[in-house]
């Protein structure tokens, strides 16, 4: 059997050749905008742990202040001096109390009493109330930035995920579509050659 190699078969193995590479050329720039996309999903998804790592630690910070802060109510009348100690704990703005708003000196009428008892202690809790609220609104605040840093990496990792479905990027799918079209032309071109046309 004897092997001939004309110019026929030469320009046809080019062509293959060509369509082949091109074909490869395609497939890597899938591979490497699939790769992309995974490696930026990864850098999200470990963004996105740490952000959830300093919200449980947050939790856990703001849980330990409600539970010194509950710890600090009162359920029962005080005696004047822990009172006015208690207010100077909770709400350092209330350090000076004047005396006749808590207890009455011990010359002045009982009533010239601003507070009772009983309102004394619903002073305190009420103090109380605003702190672990001031407290819940602080953690709140970063809670809300971190979930708009969440909804952002997530954005970023669909973003990413889109280009590799796409095919990459508008400039890469261009650059492919216009190389594609001049191997069209380029095969095209040789077919009519080969078959005699002028």
């Amino acid at each position: 059997m004897k092997f001939t190699l004309d110019l026929h078969h030469v320009v046809l193995y080019v062509l293959l050749a060509v369509v082949t590479l091109s074909a490869l050329g395609v497939a890597h720039g899938w591979i490497v905008d699939i790769k992309t996309a995974k490696v930026k999903e990864a850098a999200d998804q470990y963004a996105i742990a740490a952000i959830e790592k300093d919200k449980a630690d947050r939790a856990k910070q703001y849980e330990a202040q409600v539970q010194l802060l509950n710890s600090m109510r009162i359920t029962k009348p005080l005696p004047p001096a822990i009172l006015v100690q208690r207010l100077k704990e909770v709400e350092p703005a209330l350090a000076i109390v004047p005396e006749q708003l808590v207890s009455p000196l011990p010359n002045t009428p009982r009533e010239n009493l601003s507070l009772t008892p009983a309102q004394q202690v619903v002073l305190v809790n009420r103090a109380i109330d605003c702190k672990s609220c001031e407290a819940e609104r602080a953690k709140l605040r970063i809670d809300l930035a971190d979930e708009t840093n969440i909804a952002a990496a997530r954005a970023d990792e669909v973003a990413a995920w889109k280009v590799a479905a796409k095919g990459g990027s508008l400039k890469q799918r261009i650059k492919r579509r216009l190389w594609h079209f001049a191997e069209d032309a380029i095969i095209i071109e040789s077919l009519r050659v080969l078959g005699g046309h002028p």
